[in-house]
């Protein structure tokens, strides 16, 4: 199965960088095509208000036995 793993990171606080790594999004796909896929969605919904905001959203396909802990 694959999953979407995420790192949030917020601009311009006093803190550099400041990021939020180990997210992964609570929803299995069976292929990466699919995987992509939503992530090329959540991308167009988000990306503006993100931007306004100055926070960067990470976003990767991974196979659960690709992460190491």
């Amino acid at each position: 199965m694959w999953y979407i793993y995420t790192i949030i990171c917020i601009i311009n606080i006093p803190l550099q960088p400041f990021c939020i790594y180990g997210g992964k999004i609570p929803v299995a796909f069976a292929d990466y095509d699919t995987c992509d896929m939503t992530i090329d969605d959540i991308v167009e919904t988000v990306d503006r208000d993100l931007k306004q905001k100055q926070i960067s959203l990470f976003m990767k396909c991974l196979k659960d036995e690709q992460i190491t802990t």
